[in-house]
């Protein structure tokens, strides 16, 4: 029966997993047509999300403070970057509590940097 118990869980923790905050999921919240879609004229949805995932995963790396920094706050995404684990973190959060209109970026979206 443990057996049983062990694998339940462990599927679970896997369904889990999925749903997690981070910058491979967020990028496609943001880019794949079967979530928000957002296009940027010119850019294939592959590149846009190799773009952000390296973008966001470059900002864990780095520790730092949040200066400045509000991603509920529209931007001119030209001059934003995230520089931090904290910005990439609050980013994240932002994209997954906004709804796809919002991150729309020819609407004056939020959680920038969208590019």
């Amino acid at each position: 029966m443990s057996a049983r118990i062990a694998a339940v869980a462990l599927l679970a923790a896997l369904g889990a997993a999925g749903c997690d905050k981070n910058c491979q999921n967020t990028c496609y919240h943001i880019y794949d047509p079967g979530e928000c879609g957002i296009n940027i004229g010119g850019v294939s949805e592959k590149d846009l999300k190799d773009q952000c995932i390296s973008e966001c995963t470059e900002a864990l790396k780095r520790t730092g403070p949040m200066g400045t920094y509000d991603p509920y706050v529209p931007h001119d995404t030209e001059n934003v970057e995230l520089q931090n684990e904290k910005q990439a973190a609050e980013w994240m959060d932002c994209v997954w509590s906004a709804t796809c209109e919002e991150l729309e970026p020819t609407s004056g979206g939020i959680c920038d940097p969208i590019p």
